[in-house]
C-alpha cells in the first residue's frame, strides 16, 4: 500500500515540475480568489511545484486587501462569490495593476461576458469548473504570456504594434491636418498612416479596399448627422474599432456611441497628442479583446468548434429559411461509445487528445466546419442542410465510417464507435431544442439496441419522453403522499450464516399505477434534483429502524446507498452526523454506500469527503465492484472498507473466468485490509466458492429477496430465538416471513 501511494506522488510531482507551467510560472505572484475551500485547496496542490509563489483569498475584499501590498502577474478568480462577483474584482484590482492577467473559472456552462466593461480587456481566458489539470495548466501559460507582453509593449510599444492605418472621417480640412499631424513622427509610441475622408460615403468606399486597423471619425457629416455615421462605419467594417470624436462634451451622446458600437468617445478641445495616440492603441486592443472573447463564448476550448450557443443561432438561421425555401434540414446527435471508459482507463489527457482527433473526423467528414459542433463532454452535433431522409441517412453512415480506423494517442491504439440519432425539420420539432432533444434522444436509443449505429426519431420516442414527464410530475409529490418504503435485503457471513446488516432499498408504490420498479422512478429522481433530499430519507429512516433492531442484535449494521448528487453536493458529513444522532447510533453502525464511478471523478474533492466520512467512523463501501474500468490505485487512496462484487461476476462463478476474477478481488482486497461481500447469490455453490475463495459476507435470493421493515423483524426474532445456527441455510420464503 505504502508502494502504491508513494509511486502515485511522485508521478503527481513529477507532472506538476514538468508541465508547462512549471517554467513559466517560476518566480512569479498569482492571487486565487474563491470562497470554496475545496477549491482553493485544489488549486494550491496544483501548483505547488511550479517556484510560484501562490497567494489565496477567499473573498474579493481580502483579495483586494491582499493587492494593495503586492502586484501579481495573474489573478485567478471565482465568477460567482459572496458580496462582489469576479467581473467586478477584476474592474478593481485593473484600476491599480493594469499589467495583471485574469483568468475567470467559472461553473456556467455557456457564459456571455460584457465586452464593452473594462475587465473584459483584462481577462487573458476563462476556464470552467471542475478544471482539467491540462485545462488550467494552459490557461496560466496564457495569462502569464499577456502579462509579460503588457508589459514589453509598456516598455516598447513599437515592438509590439508596428504600424496602424487610421480612417480618419471629418469634414473640416483644418481639422483633418491637425489630428494627422498628431499621429505623425517618429518619436511616437506607435507608427501612424493617416488617410483621411471627408465624408461616410467616402469612408465607406475606402473601406472596401481593406488594410485598415482603427476608425476615427467625427459625429457632424455632410451626409450623416450624429450617431448615423457610427452606424454606417460599423455596417460597413463591423470588425474595425470605432473612436468618436466630438465638439460638445455631453455625456448622453458619449454613451449612445458607445452602445452604438464606438469604443471610445473623445471631445475635441481635449484632445492632445499622447491621449489620441493612447486612445487609438486601445481601442484596437481592446477590439483584439472582444473578438478573442466573443470567440470563447462562442466555441468550445478544447476542440475549437462551435458550442451550443452558436450551432443553436446557426440552425435557427437555417430553420427560418426553411419555412420559406420548403426545405427540410436534419439535426444529427453523435455520441461516442463507452467513451468515458477510455477516459477512465487512460488518463483525460489522452481523453482530451481523442476528442480533438475525432473532432478533426468529424469535420473532414462533414466538410463545412460551420456544420458541426460540440455539445459538452463526448457530445456532438450536426446540421444537414438539405433534405431529410436520405441525406442526414448518407451523413451519418459517413460519419461512424470516419470513427472506424483505430487512434493512436500516446503509445495508446484506441478503437472508438459513435452512436448517432436524427431529427427532421418540421416533422420531429419546429424550433432547434426541440429537435436537439428529439435527436438525444433518438441517440440513446441507438445505444439502447447496440451502438455504432445511427437512429431517427420516432413516436415511440415521443411516448417515453411523456411517461418519464409523467412519472417527474407524479415523484415531486410522493413523499408528501408518503408513497416512499425502504425494504431490507439482508447481508450474511459466510462462515456463521449471521446476519449482520441490511441493505436499504428505496420502494416507491403510486396511490393508482402502484408498484413501480426502481430501475423506472431512480433516474427520474436524479434528473429532477430529488434524489438528494429522498435520499436522506432513506438514510433517516434506514437508522431509526436499525435503532428498533438492535434490541435484538446489538451488533448489526445498516448500509444506506448514496447517490453521486448526494456526495457532491456538499455537507454529507453532516447530514449524517445527524442522522446518527437523531437515532441515537454509533457511527460503526452506518454503511454508506457509492459506486465505483464515483472514485473516478473528481479525486481531491472525492477524497477530502470520504475523509470526513472516515473521520466520523462510519464505513464505507464500493458498490457493483467489477462494472467499470477500476482505478486499482485509488482503493490504496481512498478509505475504503468493504467491496460490493458485482452480481455480474457472481453469476460467472464456476467458469474459469469468474472464478479468477473473485479470487483476484479477495487477495487485492486483503492486500489493502479490505472487506469483500457478493452481491446476487442465488445457488449453493455460488455461496460454497465464495466461502471457499474466503469472501467474508454475502447478499443475495439464496437467503432473502429484500422485504419490509415488519419481515426483517420477525426474521431476526426467529433467529434470536434459535438456540443454535442452522446448518442450511433458510429459504428465501421462510426469510421473508
Amino acid at each position: 500500500m505504502l508502494s502504491v501511494r508513494k509511486t502515485s506522488h511522485s508521478r503527481r510531482a513529477a507532472r506538476a515540475c514538468s508541465s508547462a507551467p512549471g517554467h513559466a510560472l517560476e518566480h512569479r505572484r498569482i492571487l486565487f480568489v474563491d470562497d470554496d475551500p475545496d477549491m482553493r485547496s485544489v488549486f494550491t496542490r496544483s501548483f505547488r511545484y511550479t517556484g510560484a509563489q501562490i497567494d489565496i483569498a477567499d473573498s474579493p475584499a481580502k483579495a483586494i486587501e491582499m493587492a494593495e501590498a503586492s502586484d501579481y502577474s495573474v489573478v485567478v478568480t471565482d465568477l460567482q462569490m459572496p458580496g462582489m462577483t469576479g467581473l467586478d474584482l477584476i474592474e478593481a484590482l485593473w484600476q491599480t495593476q493594469p499589467m495583471t492577467s485574469f483568468v475567470l473559472v467559472t461553473g456556467i456552462m455557456e457564459l456571455n461576458l460584457p465586452t464593452d466593461s473594462p475587465s473584459a480587456r483584462a481577462i487573458s481566458s476563462m476556464v470552467r469548473k471542475p478544471w482539467l489539470p491540462e485545462q488550467i495548466d494552459v490557461a496560466m501559460v496564457q495569462a502569464i504570456d499577456l502579462h509579460d507582453r503588457r508589459i514589453a509593449q509598456e516598455a516598447n510599444p513599437g515592438a509590439e504594434i508596428e504600424h496602424l492605418r487610421v480612417l480618419l472621417v471629418a469634414n473640416d480640412e483644418d481639422e483633418q491636418q491637425h489630428f494627422s499631424n498628431m499621429l505623425l513622427g517618429d518619436d511616437s509610441k506607435c507608427q501612424f498612416e493617416c488617410v483621411p475622408a471627408s465624408r461616410l460615403g467616402a469612408g465607406m468606399r475606402l473601406l472596401k479596399d481593406g488594410g485598415y486597423h482603427v476608425i476615427v471619425t467625427d459625429l457632424s457629416l455632410p451626409d450623416a448627422r450624429g450617431l448615423d455615421a457610427v452606424a454606417g462605419l460599423r455596417r460597413a467594417a463591423p470588425e474595425l474599432p470605432i473612436v468618436v470624436i466630438s465638439g460638445t462634451h455631453d455625456e448622453e451622446v458619449a454613451i449612445q456611441a458607445v452602445k452604438a458600437g464606438a469604443q471610445d468617445y473623445l471631445v475635441k478641445s481635449e484632445i492632445s497628442r499622447e491621449s489620441l495616440r493612447r486612445t487609438i492603441r486601445y481601442a484596437v486592443e481592446r477590439k483584439s479583446t472582444e473578438k478573442h472573447l466573443a470567440y470563447l463564448a462562442h466555441h468550445d476550448q478544447l476542440t475549437g468548434l462551435a458550442n451550443r450557443t452558436l450551432f443553436a443561432s446557426r440552425a435557427t438561421t437555417i430553420i427560418a429559411n426553411a419555412w420559406t425555401r420548403g426545405t427540410k434540414p436534419a439535426i444529427l446527435v453523435l455520441d461516442l461509445d463507452r467513451f468515458k471508459h477510455t477516459n477512465d482507463a487512460l488518463g483525460h489527457s489522452v481523453g482530451d487528445l481523442l476528442l480533438v482527433k475525432v473532432a478533426e473526423r468529424l469535420t473532414h467528414c462533414v466538410g463545412n466546419p460551420d456544420a458541426i459542433a460540440r455539445l459538452g463532454g463526448d457530445e456532438f452535433a450536426i446540421l444537414g442542410e438539405q433534405n431529410a431522409q436520405e441525406d442526414a441517412s448518407g451523413i451519418a453512415r459517413q460519419l461512424l465510417q470516419a470513427l472506424e480506423p483505430d487512434f493512436v494517442i500516446h503509445g495508446h491504439t484506441i478503437s472508438i464507435s459513435a452512436s448517432i440519432g436524427i431529427t427532421v425539420f418540421p416533422e420531429n420539432g419546429s424550433d432547434v431544442e426541440q429537435l436537439l432533444g428529439n435527436a438525444d434522444a433518438a441517440m440513446y436509443r441507438a445505444k439502447d439496441i447496440g451502438r455504432n449505429r445511427y437512429q431517427y426519431f420516432d413516436e415511440e420516442m415521443h411516448v417515453k419522453a411523456v411517461q418519464w414527464m409523467e412519472l417527474e410530475r407524479e415523484l415531486r409529490g410522493a413523499l408528501e403522499r408518503n408513497e416512499f418504503e425502504v425494504h431490507y435485503q439482508p447481508q450474511v457471513s459466510c462462515t456463521t450464516n449471521e446476519v449482520v446488516s441490511f441493505e436499504a432499498l428505496l420502494r416507491w408504490t403510486h396511490h393508482t399505477l402502484g408498484p413501480i420498479g426502481p430501475f423506472r422512478f431512480i433516474p427520474v429522481l436524479e434528473g429532477i434534483g430529488l434524489i438528494d433530499k429522498v435520499g436522506e430519507w432513506v438514510l433517516r429512516q434506514s437508522c431509526m429502524q436499525l435503532a428498533e433492531w438492535r434490541e435484538f442484535s446489538p451488533s448489526l449494521r445498516v448500509a444506506v446507498n448514496v447517490s453521486a448528487i448526494q456526495f457532491e453536493k456538499g455537507d454529507l458529513a453532516g447530514i449524517v452526523r445527524s442522522a446518527l444522532e437523531n437515532a441515537g447510533l454509533p457511527e460503526d453502525a452506518l454503511e454508506l454506500e457509492i459506486t465505483e464511478g464515483l472514485l473516478m471523478k473528481d479525486f481531491n474533492k472525492t477524497l477530502t469527503t470520504l475523509e470526513e466520512l472516515n473521520a466520523l467512523g462510519v464505513r464505507i463501501a464500493i458498490d457493483d465492484f467489477g462494472t467499470g474500468y477500476s482505478n486499482l490505485s485509488y482503493l490504496a487512496r481512498y478509505p475504503i472498507d468493504v467491496l460490493k462484487i458485482d452480481k455480474s461476476i457472481t453469476d460467472m462463478v464456476g467458469a474459469h473466468e469468474g472464478d479468477s476474477i473473485a479470487h483476484a478481488v479477495v487477495e487485492l482486497s486483503s492486500a489493502l485490509g479490505i472487506e469483500v461481500l457478493a452481491e446476487g447469490v442465488e445457488t449453493d455453490s455460488q455461496l460454497q466458492f465464495l466461502t471457499t475463495a474466503k469472501v467474508e459476507t454475502y447478499q443475495g435470493y439464496l437467503f432473502a429477496k429484500p422485504m419490509p421493515a415488519s419481515a426483517c423483524r420477525q426474521l431476526l426474532i426467529e433467529r434470536q430465538s434459535q438456540d443454535d445456527v442452522p446448518t442450511e441455510l433458510p429459504p428465501a420464503e421462510r426469510a421473508a416471513g
